[in-house]
């Protein structure tokens, strides 16, 4: 009868470790279900942000074109505009002042210190001279130093 209480004893510190086990295993459970709907969320939300970034890169190379295309309109507006003043200029005989740049002579670009471009050219038709002042020219064309003279 003892080896049976012992045996009942034994059985029960047994039940008792299994049923600690299983509440442990049943918590990893709960803990990676949690886990789990966290990683669903994160998922989602990556999806999300995915679809946003595709979006705008679709709009930022739409925006691309967009400013290509206005910046080329730009230069035929400007291309119009310079011939149009042009042919005023003609029709009130007024004289036109254009500006060439030279490039380095071989001697100025050898000696660093004489190499310095003290002229910013602005856009086709003006300039900007660096030096103690800073000063702006406007002239019917300005060729830079890599144009020739065709």
């Amino acid at each position: 009868m003892q080896d049976r209480v012992n045996e009942i004893s034994k059985l029960q510190v047994e039940l008792a470790n299994q049923k600690a086990e299983e509440e442990k295993l049943l918590k990893k459970v709960e803990q990676l279900k949690k886990e789990a709907d966290r990683a669903a969320d994160l998922a989602e939300q990556l999806a999300e942000v995915t679809t946003k970034k595709e979006d705008l890169l679709k709009d930022n190379e739409f925006q691309q074109k967009e400013l290509a295309r206005i910046t080329e309109q730009f230069k035929d507006e400007q291309g119009k505009r310079k011939q149009i003043l042009n042919e005023l200029e003609d029709l009130k005989g007024k004289i036109r002042v254009y500006c060439r740049v030279r490039p380095f002579s071989k001697t100025e670009s050898e000696d660093a210190t004489k190499a310095k471009m003290c002229v910013d050219i602005n856009d086709e038709m003006s300039l900007s001279v660096k030096g103690r002042i800073h000063q702006n020219y406007n002239f019917d064309s300005v060729f830079g130093p890599d144009s020739t003279q065709d």
